[in-house]
């Protein structure tokens, strides 16, 4: 009877390993929906690519090599805040299956950090998509929801689903997040995406657009230098502080409701690039 039973758990621990060992199937192809959340208290949903993916954690496991064999389209993600992380006070490191994967991109978290901290929100997150071989990259889905506990307590006002979702500045069908992650270094997509942030500001109230965001604006300014072309960096970069001042006098910003653009350390470097884009503009005017 022994030997039955030793013989057993051998064969039990034998299909754990194979278990552990055996990489899942992580297509390409594989796109999976955001995370079902509460309508009514969800909004600015987005698509981010996990940082730091390539780096091993502190306890010595490799990131890559848990991402191969575990991670899938459609698994839960935990976001989970390191406001003394060393490197990043805004940190938000991303864990899949209690396993840290990464991080999110410190351009999304000198967003997001504020509302993780505010005990009012919280992000919830999937695995949109595990891409490539080598190394293996992780993208999320992501949705702010709005605590219950907050509506409550009447600190934050739900919003009615009867009223039309927030608008996003897009090129052409495409999301302006999306252009800067795939096309950043095309000068003359990104100038597109400046423009429809304009004109989508210019023409909807505030508080029915998503949030502002100055990558575009600084992905410009930084391709106009590159390409010498100072006075394209002088306009995109005025056009930005332009639409800056605006925006930060309006009540839902000065109220709290909105972050201020000032604020931003991109919207600082688009203002640091501008006066020095002006001198090389007229330098290469008198030269």
């Amino acid at each position: 009877m022994d030997s039955f039973f030793k013989k057993a758990f051998k064969i039990a621990a034998s299909a754990v390993r194979s278990l552990n060992s055996k990489p899942k199937s992580n297509s390409e192809n594989i796109e999976a929906d955001p995370p079902l959340t509460p309508e009514e208290r969800s909004y600015d949903p987005f698509v981010c690519a996990v940082a730091g993916v390539t780096f091993k954690n502190d306890d010595g496991s490799d990131r890559q090599r848990f991402i191969r064999r575990r991670v899938s389209a459609g698994d839960h993600a935990d976001l989970v805040r390191e406001p003394k992380n060393k490197y990043d006070k805004n940190a938000v490191a991303v864990y899949v299956h209690n396993h840290k994967i990464g991080y999110l991109r410190a351009d999304v978290t000198e967003r997001q950090a504020k509302k993780m901290d505010d005990g009012m929100h919280e992000l919830v997150a999937n695995v949109r998509a595990v891409r490539g071989s080598d190394p293996v990259g992780v993208y999320l889905n992501i949705v702010v929801v709005i605590k219950q506990a907050a509506i409550d307590s009447g600190k934050v006002a739900v919003h009615n689903p009867d009223q039309p979702k927030l608008i996003s500045p897009k090129v052409d069908g495409t999301d302006i997040e999306s252009l800067v992650k795939y096309k950043k270094d095309d000068l003359s997509i990104m100038a597109e995406c400046c423009q429809s942030i304009i004109s989508t500001y210019k023409n909807n109230p505030l508080e029915n657009i998503t949030p502002i965001n100055p990558s575009a604006f600084l992905r410009a300014c930084i391709l106009a230098r590159k390409s010498n072309k100072y006075a394209v960096e002088v306009r995109v970069a005025s056009a930005w502080l332009a639409l800056v001042k605006q925006h930060d006098a309006h009540q839902l910003v000065t109220s709290g409701q909105r972050q201020r653009l000032a604020s931003l350390a991109s919207s600082q470097a688009i203002e640091s690039r501008l006066e020095k884009a002006k001198k090389l503009m007229a330098n290469k005017k008198t030269g």
